[in-house]
């Protein structure tokens, strides 16, 4: 069986070579591709999955540049070989990506969010997927109650707080967030879901001070930390003391995700009326020792880790 590529096909492939960042290999292989369709030539099976093939592989290393192209050059290559189990999967979830990119906002856990835009895409596909703070948002749901006080640390798009009022109503939700871009989202999200808890665009340290904070392009690695590559931008935010804010809140539960922040947070930390911690650990940034060191601290003052409960880096303390 021989096909012909349309109009319309050579038209993706010249759209992929003005718009998107290709190699010279790829670039060759596509102007291959394109002089061949021009010139109205049928391909046989073998040239058929030779160019179903190139479209692909250059599809997957487009998807985190381009994926507009990427997925205009999968679709092309599940159209020449509508059977290939990866074509159908990566030509789907490239489309529900897109949908979500392009309208800004997608569900998780039944809480509507908005994000904001020029996400990288592992973040993007968190949140289209649903696994966006996954584990996070279990903990979250299997141990937080009414008769909660909770203090959030690293309060994101306000995706925990929204989840937390929502479902376990717990007294009193507090969030932190250092970037202040963050904030009209949160406050966006809890309008989308009908919901309402404080959130405070300061810094949680030992003394009263302003801090450098590091804004990357995936909000959920933003940091007290300097990024070792990737691009950032630096910001200055207040900071308040932290022990100060457990007395004035007594919360009884925290949920802490500040992204390699955790070491520094609980250190000296007051931790009188809590009995709950939901965290998130980084073993990328914190060593061995710090991180050991962090955990003798929660020991020390009462707290069990649960196993059962936890995952890898995200963990469940109660006492």
């Amino acid at each position: 069986m021989k096909i012909r590529l349309e109009a319309e096909d050579v038209k993706i492939v010249q759209k992929c070579l003005s718009t998107a960042v290709c190699s010279n290999e790829q670039q060759q292989a596509l102007h291959e591709i394109m002089a061949k369709a021009e010139a109205g030539i049928e391909f046989d099976t073998e040239m058929s999955d030779h160019i179903a093939n190139t479209c692909r592989d250059i599809a997957l290393s487009l998807e985190a540049s381009d994926l507009y192209c990427a997925q205009q050059l999968m679709s092309l290559a599940l159209a020449i070989r509508p059977s290939g189990p990866l074509l159908q999967k990566k030509t789907h979830e490239y489309a529900k990506l897109l949908q979500v990119f392009e309208s800004g906002s997608t569900e998780c856990n039944g809480i509507k969010l908005a994000f904001g835009e020029n996400l990288p895409l592992p973040l993007l596909k968190a949140l289209a997927n649903g696994s966006y703070e996954q584990h996070e948002a279990k903990l979250l749901m299997q141990f937080i109650g009414p008769e909660d006080r909770v203090l959030e640390l690293g309060a994101g798009i306000g995706y925990m707080g929204s989840l937390a009022m929502t479902y376990c109503k717990p007294l009193t939700y507090t969030a932190y967030e250092a970037n202040p871009a963050l904030l009209p989202l949160i406050m966006s999200n809890m309008e989308r879901n009908r919901v309402q808890f404080e959130a405070r665009n300061t810094l949680l340290a030992d003394t009263k001070a302003s801090r450098d904070f590091y804004v990357t392009p995936a909000f959920w690695a933003s940091s007290l930390l300097e990024p070792d590559s990737e691009p950032y931008q630096k910001v200055t935010v207040a900071a308040v003391d932290k022990n100060v804010v457990m007395d004035e809140l007594k919360p009884t539960a925290l949920v802490v995700d500040i992204e390699g922040g955790e070491a520094e947070f609980f250190a000296g930390l007051d931790l009188t009326t809590v009995n709950k911690i939901i965290i998130e650990i980084h073993p990328a940034v914190l060593d061995d020792a710090t991180l050991s060191t962090l955990y003798a601290s929660l020991l020390n003052k009462g707290f069990k880790l649960n196993f059962s409960a936890s995952s890898k880096v995200v963990l469940y303390w109660y006492r």
